[in-house]
């Protein structure tokens, strides 16, 4: 199953070596309910309106309080959190210029109550424990459900990791299609050099062959830091859902780190795709409501798609566009 081969504690724990200092708390149901009410395990839409904190911490409360804390502590003093799959990063206002840097459990517990992202997240666990999600790949749909928790991951904050470096790999069949940056606005002159982007292949196709063999679903979404010099760093591992899903809306809402699970945009499309599909198309996993590329441009104005397997990446985008 997609959604359980993604979580973080899953990837996390099988390439740590690979990726930041981090955490995973579970929580019991007394836990999760402290942060988002009991409504989390009825509807998301309930979770993510969030049920009025009470007026002092239950025991529940105070216990997951001392857990962030101590791990935050083990951890440098500062992290930056997520849920199973999706951080919070629609709340970040809420810390203001902090954005997802955490430094004590309150801060942590304020940003995963106000996302919609996490609350996608709490909708997914919820499928997936009574059997209403197939998991993005096979078994369980309409069937038994399987023993799903929410999870906080906390991981260490790094400081200086510039975004013109942070990617974004699609794999299908076992095999990088595109690459293209994780920033989903931003404009990066450097990156327009194609020498830079043969570069930035060439570390992320040696980083994928030497890293992820036997991972074991054949289509996801990689995200990596590629540092001018040393090793590439692990960022994240997405399920690439089926945005024609077989239970009617799309999967787990057409994908995000899932929005369901896809954390960024989807890219800009290459030019000599564009006659083929037209202009909107979206990759397969792409969020519902975000996979339309905008008039007049893509995200980050001249932001460039390092194309790895061409004919793969037309046949993703074909079927994407078959099920606008």
């Amino acid at each position: 199953m997609a959604l359980l081969h993604t979580q973080f504690s899953t990837w996390s724990k099988r390439f740590a070596s690979l990726t930041p200092a981090s955490e995973v708390i579970c929580l019991s149901d007394d836990a999760a309910a402290s942060i988002w009410g009991t409504a989390w395990l009825a509807q998301h839409q309930a979770a993510a309106a969030g049920a009025a904190p009470p007026a002092a911490p239950t025991p529940a409360e105070q216990h997951l309080a001392a857990e962030i804390d101590a791990a935050i502590a083990r951890l440098g003093g500062a992290v930056t959190p997520k849920l199973n799959w999706s951080a919070p990063t629609d709340a970040a206002a809420a810390l203001g210029p902090l954005g997802l840097r955490c430094t004590c459990a309150s801060q942590v517990i304020s940003l995963l109550r106000a996302s919609e992202r996490v609350a996608t997240d709490l909708d997914l666990i919820r499928r997936l424990r009574n059997g209403s999600h197939n998991g993005g790949g096979g078994g369980n749909g309409g069937g038994g459900g399987v023993a799903a928790a929410p999870q906080i991951a906390l991981r260490q904050w790094e400081d200086g990791l510039e975004p013109a470096r942070e990617l974004r790999c699609y794999v299908q069949d076992g095999a990088p299609t595109a690459i293209f940056q994780r920033d989903p606005v931003g404009f990066f002159p450097g990156l327009q050099d194609l020498q830079e982007q043969e570069r930035l292949r060439a570390a992320v196709c040696a980083f994928h062959a030497d890293c992820l063999g036997g991972f074991p679903l054949p289509s996801y979404t990689l995200d990596v830091f590629v540092p001018v010099s040393g090793p590439v760093v692990l960022i994240d591992i997405n399920p690439v859902l089926d945005t024609c899903g077989d239970d009617g809306n799309g999967g787990a809402s057409g994908g995000d780190d899932a929005a369901a699970l896809a954390a960024a945009a989807p890219p800009p499309l290459p030019a000599e795709l564009e006659p083929d599909l037209g202009a909107g198309a979206a990759p397969a996993g792409a969020p519902q409501g975000e996979g339309s590329r905008p008039a007049g441009g893509g995200w980050g104005a001249g932001a460039p798609v390092i194309v790895v397997d061409a004919n793969s990446l037309r046949t993703q985008l074909r079927a994407a566009a078959a099920c606008q």
